[in-house]
């Protein structure tokens, strides 16, 4: 009896540690359909500009205007740095530069005429949310401007490179400008509906103004609740063109990384270097417009080095000066 008591827990013992063994592998596979996502290109965006062209006099307006929008993100550690970074680094080249918060201005008191440019509004989400992205589209209409660009505190942006790139858009039309991304899961081959498209507001968003009262006026309950997302459903419902610029190289300009995340790391390089068909790339395009996720710190660094950091030899500067890294 005893002995036969014995193997009987020692049964279970190991049956219940199969359950628990198949229980994890069912879960981890289930989570990695659903949500072992991978991006891809969505070729109908793609739009390729040809930096080596003068587009200026193409359109109507030879030097659009440029509205910068920041959504702060109230969970933001620090944001208030965040704030202060931009505005004395990339945020002094747009003709306007407004911040949207949805906690007190209170809090951004020690930060020198501020004031005047933070739009304070009454509500619990952040711009990846739709409801409030629409909201501020609604005051963005008021007052026109060429082109808004509008992401959250922690982006980078080249706006000599931005300008440069909405010179061959012709700004009167509906447009939206940034990275598009569609969004695939293992299991998207069986379920289409697993599928999301997406413009991602990590990259920033370059929004023309016939496109913002457009935009401002597209309401429905069965919009999604993210704004990545209902961004494009009201673009294709409002026939807003979308568009995902890409450099001669087909390298993209809108980034919702940083550059330190696009850089290759040693195994991916050792893969590009052995494999003679796979052409060599930097992390990122020199036509690059935004970057992502990045600290207050890094933006001081990546502006300080686009403005500051001179090429040295005559043939090293007029190929900067072609490129738009120096300014006069």
């Amino acid at each position: 009896m005893a002995l036969r008591a014995v193997i009987c827990r020692r049964f279970s013992l190991s049956s219940s540690f199969i359950q628990i063994l198949l229980g994890i592998t069912v879960g981890y596979l289930v989570g990695w359909s659903l949500f072992g996502d991978s991006e891809f290109d969505i070729e109908a965006h793609l739009h390729k500009v040809d930096h080596h062209k003068d587009h200026k006099g193409q359109f109507a307006t030879n030097f659009p205007s440029l509205r910068c929008v920041i959504i702060i993100n109230s969970a933001t550690p620090k944001r208030e740095l965040f704030v202060q970074a931009i505005r004395e680094t990339w945020g002094t080249e747009c003709n306007e530069t407004l911040f949207y918060t949805t906690e007190s201005a209170h809090y951004y008191l020690s930060i020198p005429d501020l004031q005047e440019r933070l739009i304070e509004l009454s509500s619990s989400f952040n711009g990846f949310y739709w409801s409030l992205y629409h909201r501020i589209l609604k005051d963005l209409r008021k007052t026109k401007y060429d082109w808004t660009l509008i992401s959250d505190e922690k982006l980078f942006a080249v706006v000599s490179n931005l300008r440069r790139s909405l010179e061959s858009i012709d700004s009167r039309k509906a447009v939206l400008v940034g990275r598009v991304s569609l969004y695939k899961y293992p299991l998207s081959s069986i379920f289409p509906f697993l599928e999301s498209r997406r413009i991602s507001h990590q990259a920033g968003i370059a929004i023309s103004h016939s496109a913002i009262e457009m935009l401002a006026s597209c309401n429905g309950f069965i919009l999604p609740r993210a704004t990545e997302k209902a961004l494009l459903e009201c673009a294709n419902s409002h026939a807003i063109t979308v568009i995902d610029p890409v450099d001669e190289e087909n390298q993209h300009l809108f980034h919702s990384k940083d550059v330190l995340s696009l850089v290759p790391n040693d195994n991916e390089f050792s893969k590009m270097t052995n494999n003679k068909d796979v052409k060599m790339a930097s992390c990122c395009s020199d036509h690059s417009i935004t970057f992502g996720s990045m600290s207050f710190k890094e933006q001081r660094v990546a502006h300080f080095a686009a403005t500051r950091i001179h090429v040295f030899g005559a043939n090293g500067y007029k190929r900067a000066l072609l490129n738009g890294t120096i300014q006069n």
